[in-house]
């Protein structure tokens, strides 16, 4: 930074000191003063970084100079922060398909615009391929609002199936000098990417109830949902109790409505199959 002053009267000669500290009040850690600067246009302040600074002036000449300041400007340029994720969607993601829409917010300390990015791997692997992100990104600044929010959409059209690393990070090196951009990168997550829905096999068991089951060949089965006149009139409980797996075996008694009644099966991923089932 530099120290510049304003000489009412340049009677006298002026000399001016600084010193740095990171606590409210000087005490041992704070740097010695500077050597005296004496260009009141402008003089570098040579001492080492801190959050604190103070200056003292000398002003050498007679009483009868009436020496004295105006003003002085300390100027100084803080450090980039870091930004801080505030809510990472992949918290919450298991599994997706063809597309995955992620909505992000975040903060910056220093009012910067904030872009997100995701990074993915296939499971345990070495390096990370980066999925530019798409969306709305909001203006920083100083009017900038505390919490930033975004989209990212993760496009897996081009990946093969299976087991991913994937981890979302803010960046605010768009607005700081390429040296001093920040990334913060969340949590690394295990997500599945499934495009292909369950098959479905629709049997009768010897008391006239369907037998259905649910399969999939890379995520587990999510639900099966009974529809009547294609709306939604129940969710199935696997015969188990619980969907876990990627085999679900369900067993259903259709109730005594007229209607075209199916069922239709969903991964985890949000895929999902349907199939009739007949009258008697």
């Amino acid at each position: 930074g530099s120290i510049s002053w304003d000489p009412r009267k340049r009677l006298a000669r002026t000399e001016v000191y600084t010193r740095t500290g990171n606590s409210p009040q000087p005490d041992a850690t704070w740097s010695a003063w500077s050597p005296a600067q004496v260009l009141a246009d402008g003089s570098p302040v040579d001492n080492p970084d801190g959050r604190y600074a103070q200056f003292r002036v000398r002003f050498i000449g007679s009483q009868e100079s009436g020496a004295r300041l105006g003003s002085v400007t300390l100027r100084y340029e803080t450090y980039n922060r870091a930004p801080v994720l505030v809510e990472d969607p992949l918290a919450e993601v298991r599994a997706v398909g063809p597309t995955a829409r992620l909505e992000w917010k975040a903060r910056d300390p220093d009012g910067d615009p904030l872009e997100a990015v995701l990074e993915y791997r296939t499971a345990l692997s070495d390096g990370w391929t980066t999925q530019a992100a798409r969306g709305t990104i909001p203006d920083g600044g100083r009017d900038a609002p505390a919490v930033q929010s975004g989209t990212v959409e993760w496009s897996t059209e081009e990946l093969p199936e299976g087991l991913y690393d994937v981890r979302l990070a803010v960046t605010d090196e768009a607005a700081n000098d390429p040296a001093e951009g920040r990334r913060t990168r969340g949590t690394i997550y295990r997500v599945t990417v499934d495009r292909t829905a369950p098959s479905i096999e629709v049997g009768r068991l010897p008391d006239g109830r369907f037998e259905i089951v649910l399969s999939d060949e890379v995520s587990r089965v999510k639900r099966l949902t009974l529809l009547r006149d294609g709306r939604a009139t129940a969710r199935v409980r696997s015969a188990d109790g619980v969907c876990d797996s990627r085999r679900e075996r369900f067993e259903l008694a259709l109730p005594q409505a007229a209607g075209a009644w199916k069922v239709r099966g969903e991964d985890l991923a949000g895929n999902a199959v349907e199939a009739v089932l007949p009258g008697e």
